[in-house]
């Protein structure tokens, strides 16, 4: 990200120094589903202009960043300054400034009542010019609203009113100290008047949109009371309502009020100022962190419920960004420096219509937030799935209805108010089966004893019962059936039979059954296995397969099987979805690929898989079991995974002869193309501690075994080695040369084998590292199939919409920063495996991102990868783990899905058990899946740029293999 922010931080210093600013895009969307499109329009127009948004930033009258710019500040040049300023704002899509006018209690606008800021002149005498004016003509030249905001009591420390004579000394009987701090009683009237006629000098003298009051640190700092603050308010009113009805009057309340007052006493407080009209919006300052818990979006939460009885009175929370600069020896520390977008994000998601940054300054001193919150973010509006929704109240997730077990003890999830007491079986519970997380999620393990156990979960009125049966022991009955079970009947897929070896017809079905298969015009009467079955409960049908073969080498469809039964006075019947297909003695079998990807495993266990194969692949069978087919090239596959060939000429065209070898450097590195060996199995095998590629080539009947004289910016040496049928050409990767996955294809007789170098599209740097880059995202499941169980069941978010949440504001974010972004499902549609890869192939995929949760039972983040995604992995793993603050599994790589996508780094993500709640309550909240995409497109991002430059490395590094004259000259 180093060159990312770099970027940011010279555009940032540019536009303050430049005077000009180029067009920015905003993201104005709104974050509800509103009812009417006029609500939607409401909520989108701004505050000021009668609708519900406000999103405000404080531009700082004083320090570095500020407006203006300096003492030095020239009369004239406040114009171009304020313009500046405005830019900025509207860039980040702000709506309405906030500016402080008296800082230190010294106006930085011509006042009858406060001496002019120092701070305008470099002597600290007068000046003419009048920072106010200038800002608010350009705001209201460009569509901005603009707030004044006065500070009613801080004078500034004792050394700086000496230097200055400012009101101090003019006020002696109002000022008071605190340590080197001095500043206006709270307490006394004069202080409230003061107050009121500065808001009326500014209503009268400046056509400002609204007066706030920042009452920051007056109740630690300044000793300030609650009836103090009202009488303040009134003051503001009177003055404010004599001159202006339209005005809006806000107030900025201090991050401690929530620890120095109980909710009933601010909310009887608040119903006093709206009794009184006081006060139009609230800026509430919250400090919690989105971290963890969300203590922002609690704390956000209390203020919205608060004001739920008061509609007349708007909400706005004031987001002190500079905390996140803090030192970390400070309490209120944000360790993310997006601390402030994902507040924002998580502002609007509760439907609070905006917020206020406090300020500018802290923005362009964090140039990655500030490039962030100049683009526009979570653009696909995937926080709106209502999928997403969370439920209110108690609710009970899982049992979703009455059970049966033979376990001594069940979960009880779901979720409360974790404010209000739980009452278990008429009990207030006290953590006895496990603790009730401050979000509110549980998962309680209670113990079961045999027969039928009850428990009744009661909150605020709201009941739930839960009835789980235990038996005495882990047998449970098994359903009847009526029916021949469609899966059970061979074959299940093309099935090879012959003469010599033995094969069974066999199906499922009611036991006490009669059961005949159909093959032609053939009759087998089944058979059943098992006798002592209960009538009507599954049990299996055989009957042996007797065949004669026409012709030694023959090979002949025989068809499906057509099975027919008679139960219950009913005849039914059911057909194969496989064929029969009669193989002679002396024939040959083979197959063909039909998956896009085929894995090849050493033996049928399927515990390790040697390499894959491409769609085309054909090959013989020396042997095949029930599930899978022994290839000559060796290793197993899957029996769906191919088609059996029954066309003679296409089995005695497997052996291949290779005409010639092309090699061709690409964007994304290099195409060995093999003349002529269109179809013939290519098993290719990396080790990444020798950084050597080999490539079997299986069925070749001739080929060159000189290859050096092809020019390879990938490989240093190229070797070729014979054996029977088989070639095998051993490829040794350039020193420093990075890897990054391959693809074996066929194309008009010829086989092509891509090998990756690098991921950027221009790895040279020339180009943001993403740009270009074709990144595929897979949300895990879809359709019926909802994925791992889930802690809220069917009662909230499962893991098919937690996927597709993640991979849809990952690919919002991944768009921002320049990849070519693809999803293999956009909704919650369903969607095979195989197809899911096959998207991964048809993009050219450059890294593809398998997301899911509850992979184990393990909580925490966890990751799988093939052999070229370890590293990216790793960094994803220890990264994710920190930001989120959750544990992370060791990372595996593995060769199954996603792994068997071989032309890429490929990553299945799993994100957390969703039946833990720590991990549910993490993975279900949008402002945490906002932040889980951020951070995976930031890693991503770091790890391509770090990719570049090691690739640039190798190409600079001499190759160490020389290549002979006479072979060049051959060639």
């Amino acid at each position: 990200m180093k060159k990312k922010r770099l970027l940011s931080m010279i555009l940032a210093v540019a536009l303050l120094l430049s005077g000009s600013i180029s067009g920015f895009a905003t993201d104005t969307d709104t974050l509800t589903e509103p009812n009417t499109v006029q609500d939607r329009l409401e909520q989108e127009r701004s505050y000021f202009s009668g609708g519900q948004s406000l999103n405000g930033v404080v531009i700082d009258s004083i320090g570095t960043c500020s407006y203006p710019q300096s003492s030095e500040t020239g009369y004239w040049q406040l114009r171009p300054e304020a313009e500046e300023m405005v830019a900025l704002a509207s860039s980040i899509g702000m709506d309405t400034i906030f500016y402080p006018v008296n800082p230190q209690m010294g106006s930085m606008y011509h006042s009858s009542y406060l001496k002019q800021n120092p701070a305008l002149s470099k002597d600290g005498g007068f000046s003419l010019k009048d920072p106010l004016k200038s800002l608010i003509k350009e705001s209201e030249s460009s569509g901005l609203s603009l707030c004044a905001v006065i500070s009613p009591f801080d004078l500034g420390n004792v050394s700086y009113n000496e230097q200055y004579n400012t009101r101090a000394s003019d006020y002696p009987q109002l000022v008071k100290q605190n340590g080197n701090s001095l500043f206006l009683d709270p307490s006394q009237e004069e202080v409230w008047k003061l107050i009121g006629n500065l808001s009326l000098e500014l209503v009268s003298n400046y056509k400002i949109n609204g007066v706030v009051i920042d009452f920051n640190d007056c109740f630690t700092k300044y000793g300030a009371s609650l009836p103090a603050l009202k009488n303040i308010m009134l003051s503001v009113r009177d003055n404010v309502r004599r001159r202006s009805s339209v005005v809006k009057i806000g107030v900025i309340f201090p991050k401690e009020m929530m620890e120095l007052f109980s909710q009933q006493e601010i909310l009887s407080f608040l119903k006093e100022l709206a009794a009184e009209e006081c006060v139009d919006f609230i800026m509430p300052q919250i400090v919690g962190s989105v971290s963890g818990e969300n203590a922002y979006e609690q704390e956000l939460l209390v203020w919205k419920n608060m004001l739920q009885t008061l509609p007349q009175l708007a909400l706005f929370p004031y987001q002190d960004a500079s905390m996140v600069l803090a030192p970390r020896t400070e309490q209120t520390f944000y360790s993310d420096p997006q601390e402030t977008l994902f507040r924002q994000f998580s502002t609007q998601t509760n439907s609070v219509y905006g917020c206020v940054i406090n300020s500018m300054r802290n923005v362009l001193l964090l140039p990655s937030l500030y490039s962030d919150m100049s683009t526009p973010q979570n653009s696909s509006l995937w926080y709106e799935d209502s999928f997403l929704k969370k439920t209110s109240g108690l609710t009970v997730g899982s049992p979703a209805d009455t059970v049966t077990t033979s376990q001594s003890s069940y979960l009880i999830t779901g979720s409360c108010d974790p404010n209000q007491p739980l009452y278990l079986n008429g009990q207030e519970y006290q953590g006895a089966y496990g603790e009730i997380l401050p979000s509110g999620y549980f998962s309680f393990s209670v113990p079961l004893s045999v027969g039928i156990n009850s428990f009744s979960l009661e909150q605020n009125g709201k009941k739930r019962t839960v009835t789980i049966t235990r038996t005495d022991d882990a047998s449970q009955e098994t359903t009847p059936i009526n029916y021949i079970q469609p899966e059970s009947t061979y074959p299940v897929n093309d099935e090879i039979v012959s003469s010599t070896t033995p094969s069974f017809l066999s199906c499922v079905a009611p036991s006490g059954a009669q059961v005949t298969a159909r093959i032609g015009t053939k009759v087998y009467p089944l058979t059943q296995v098992n006798p002592s079955i209960p009538q009507g409960e599954p049990a299996k049908y055989t009957a042996p397969l007797y065949l004669e073969e026409d012709h030694e080498a023959e090979v002949r469809i025989l068809g499906q099987v057509s099975y027919s039964m008679t139960y219950g006075g009913k005849i039914s019947q059911q057909v194969s979805d496989g064929k029969l297909i009669l193989l002679g003695s002396q024939q040959t079998a083979a197959v063909q690929l039909t998956a896009p990807v085929t894995p090849v495993f050493k033996d049928s266990s399927e515990s390790e898989i040697l390499y894959v194969l491409p769609e085309g692949t054909k090959d013989s069978i020396d042997r095949y079991t029930e599930d899978h087919f022994y290839l000559s090239s060796g290793g197993c596959i899957q029996k769906d995974s191919a088609r059996i060939l029954t066309s003679t000429a296409d089995i005695y065209t497997l052996s291949k002869k290779v005409k010639n070898v092309v090699i061709q450097t690409t964007n994304r590195g290099e195409y060995i193309t093999f003349v002529g060996a269109s179809s013939a199995p290519c098993a290719v095998r990396y080790d990444a501690e020798e950084r050597v590629v080999t490539l079997t080539l299986s069925h070749i009947t001739q080929m060159n075994d000189r290859l050096n004289y092809l020019n390879s910016d990938l490989f240093e040496d190229i070797q070729v080695d014979k054996d029977e049928d088989q070639v095998h050409v051993t490829l040794k990767l350039k020193e420093n040369m990075p890897f990054y996955g391959y693809q074996v294809s066929f194309h008009e007789g010829n086989m092509i084998v891509y090998f990756r170098s690098h991921l950027s599209e221009d790895p040279r740097g020339n180009t943001p590292p993403l740009q270009g880059m074709n990144i595929v995202i897979d949300a895990g499941h879809g359709g019926k199939d909802l994925g791992a169980d889930s802690l809220m069941g069917i009662q909230g978010a499962n893991e098919e919409a937690l996927n597709l949440a993640v991979a849809e504001a990952l690919y919002d974010r991944l768009d921002n920063l320049g990849a070519n972004v693809f999803l293999t499902r956009s909704d919650h549609s369903a969607m095979a495996g195989l197809d899911r890869v096959m998207v991964a192939q048809y993009r050219e995929a450059d890294l593809f991102l398998s997301i899911h949760h509850c992979g184990n039972q393990k909580s925490g983040i966890s990751i799988s990868c093939n052999q070229f995604g370890e590293e990216l992995a790793q960094q994803l793993s220890d990264q994710l783990s920190k930001q989120l603050q959750c544990s992370a599994q060791p990372v595996v790589q593995t060769a199954s899905y996603p792994g068997d996508v071989s032309l890429a780094p490929s990553l299945n993500i799993d994100l957390g058990n969703l039946m833990n709640p720590s991990d549910y309550a993490r993975a279900s909240s949008s402002v945490n899946i906002y932040r889980t995409a951020y951070q995976l497109a930031e890693i991503i991002f770091d790890y391509v740029d770090q990719s570049n430059v090691q690739y640039q490395v190798a190409l600079r590094t001499p190759s160490q293999t020389a290549v002979p004259d006479d072979q060049i000259a051959q060639s």
